[in-house]
Parts: structure tokens; sequence; C-alpha cells
């Protein structure tokens, strides 16, 4: 399911909160709020993937013209810029959502929704890293 079916279904199975204060902001426009931003993360880190493939194959196709082929070389130069995006990507990643989590709780909102959003993200990263590995392999 998508992130905003399972936010939804999560917001559902928690208690509302029992008083409602001025500046209060509930648990669907957090969650409102932030989908986009995460999603937009998502798309950009897509896109730096892709540009890194793209310049990995070409690397691979000037070398192997040019008889000069190290794959292994090339392999680690970019599992190394891969792995550095990786880690530049999950520090947005868990800074965004510490930003949520930070808001439902000054909002007196349930946080559930926090580990949804985590399990989503560590799933889309496994898949695309399976999808990446299957195009460097073919």
């Amino acid at each position: 399911r998508d992130l905003e079916t399972r936010a939804t279904a999560a917001k559902l199975s928690e208690p509302a909160p029992e008083k409602i204060t001025p500046g209060f902001v509930s648990q669907e426009e957090i969650i409102r709020k932030y989908i986009p931003q995460f999603q937009s993360m998502e798309q950009s880190a897509n896109s730096r993937l892709d540009q890194l493939l793209s310049a990995a194959l070409h690397e691979y196709r000037s070398q192997k013209a040019a008889g000069t082929l190290d794959l292994a070389g090339l392999a680690r130069k970019y599992l190394q810029a891969g792995t550095k995006l990786e880690s530049g990507v999950d520090n947005q990643f868990y800074a965004l959502l510490s930003a949520m989590e930070n808001e439902l709780i000054a909002n007196d909102q349930p946080t559930a929704v926090i580990d949804l959003v985590k399990q989503d993200y560590l799933q889309a990263k496994a898949a695309k890293r399976a999808e990446m590995m299957a195009k460097a392999r073919r």
C-alpha cells in the first residue's frame, strides 16, 4: 500500500486525542504536510541514482572500447559513490522523519505512522538497490 493509505490506516487504529488545544494540528494534516517532502526526496534520489548508473555505464563502455577496462576499479568507484549518495539520502530522510515525529508529539498526536514511514523507506531502498544491481549486471 502507498504511504498515504498506510498512514490513514494507522491513524484510524489509534485513539483520538482527548483535547483540542489552540493551534492544534491533526495527525492527518501533519502527514499530508510531510508526504510531498518524502516523495520529492525519493524522486531526487532516484534521479541521482539514474545519473550515477548512466555515468558508470558510459565509463565502462569507454574503458572497454579503449582496451583499458578495470572492472574491479570501476565497480569500486561507483559502489563508493552509491554508498555516499545513500548515506546523504539517509541523513535527509531521518532528519525529515524526526521533524515529522516531533511535530506529531508537539500536537499530542500518535506516532505509529513514523514506523510505517520508516518501514516503507527501507523497503523502497532495498527494492531500488536490487533494481540497480540488476541493471548493472546487464
